[in-house]
């Protein structure tokens, strides 16, 4: 989860050259689930495929040490390069450059733009996967974070919503309630204090 920012900025980067593909191997019994591994590929907008590699079958054949763990497989389908841990974009860009210089020369490289056939969609209803919840009985106010909605709504302690802050899209910029893109509330006297995706902001409700 926490490579996840780096990973779709590497899918943004060479969307037409590379090809991510996670492997869930699960720490814990619950993970072992393909519902609740589904139900976090949706939580997390992951947009690539992920396998449910339970048995570890993927992991042992790949002799994987830890999580992290990134493979590279070459266009041949030979794995060429491996790093364990947390990576930055900058550790990596050398290999891939020299790498991807390689297969161009040799013509085993075939830009295409790879799509899901069937991405997995945010749950119907109100609110989807909320991740906090603040509650002021003196202004009888609800402040509710909407993560995958990238909202915060606003509500009365009775359950009547009163403004949302925040858009569709994932992101940090300021500008009216409207458009603000939060996805955590604390709240702090008439500040509203959210936490995204990439930084902690304010805003004056």
């Amino acid at each position: 989860m926490h490579i996840l920012p780096q990973l779709r900025e590497l899918e943004r980067r060479y969307h037409d050259v590379l090809v991510v593909i996670g492997i869930h191997s699960p720490k814990f019994p619950a993970e072992r689930s393909t519902r609740n591994l589904a139900d976090a590929v949706r939580r997390l907008e992951i947009q690539h495929p992920v396998v449910n590699d339970r048995s570890f079958s993927i992991w042992s054949s790949y002799a994987v040490r830890a999580w992290p763990t990134l493979m590279f497989i070459d266009p041949a389908g030979k794995v060429v390069a491996k790093h364990e841990g947390e990576f930055t974009l900058e550790m990596l860009e050398p290999f891939l450059s020299a790498a991807l210089d390689e297969y161009r020369a040799a013509g085993t490289l075939q830009p295409s733009k790879f799509e899901l056939s069937a991405p997995l969609s945010i749950p119907d209803g109100p609110l989807a996967y909320p991740s906090a919840v603040f509650a002021d009985e003196a202004t009888d106010r609800l402040y509710i974070a909407d993560s995958n909605h990238n909202s915060i709504v606003v509500s009365t302690l009775a359950g009547e919503v009163r403004q949302v802050y925040g858009v569709i899209e994932a992101g940090f910029g300021d500008g009216p309630p409207g458009a603000a893109k939060p996805c955590s509330s604390p709240i702090l006297a008439t500040t509203l204090f959210a936490r995204s995706t990439c930084a902690v902001v304010q805003r004056r409700p």
